[in-house]
């Protein structure tokens, strides 16, 4: 083996080593029930509805755990909006195997309540508030 193909192979080698990867998952927490399509569409005709997934996004990688948006608790209001298989978000993300306090940062990407009204279930993250 020649000195340039031994050099090339170990710099290939070490570029596929330190480019991290990355996962990313939807978690769901809920889903609005039959809410009115017209509610999201302006002018939509009729009062056709659909059922909605509310949830936040999870990406893992590059030593850092990142929640994109981070769903809404408001215990008041349980059961009153149409919500079923509510789970809080906090609870949501334990089940995909992560601590809330061991998010490292946070991605608002608009603020919309289901989006960035989190209620205090996730602390002491960097937060990107993208609707700026």
């Amino acid at each position: 083996m020649s000195i340039v193909t031994a050099f090339l192979s170990s710099f290939l080698l070490f570029q596929v080593q330190t480019t991290p990867e990355y996962t990313i998952e939807a978690i769901r927490y809920g889903t609005l029930s039959q809410y009115r399509v017209a509610s999201l569409v302006v002018g939509f005709p009729g009062d056709e509805r659909l059922d909605i997934a509310m949830v936040v996004w999870l990406i893992r990688g590059g030593g850092r755990t990142i929640l994109v948006d981070t769903g809404f608790f408001r215990e008041g209001r349980m059961g009153r909006s149409g919500l079923v298989d509510y789970l809080r978000p906090d609870e949501a993300v334990r089940l995909a195997a992560v601590e809330p306090r061991d998010v490292t940062d946070i991605i608002i990407t608009h603020a919309h309540w289901d989006y960035a009204r989190r209620g205090g279930t996730v602390s002491r993250s960097n937060r990107v508030d993208t609707t700026r």
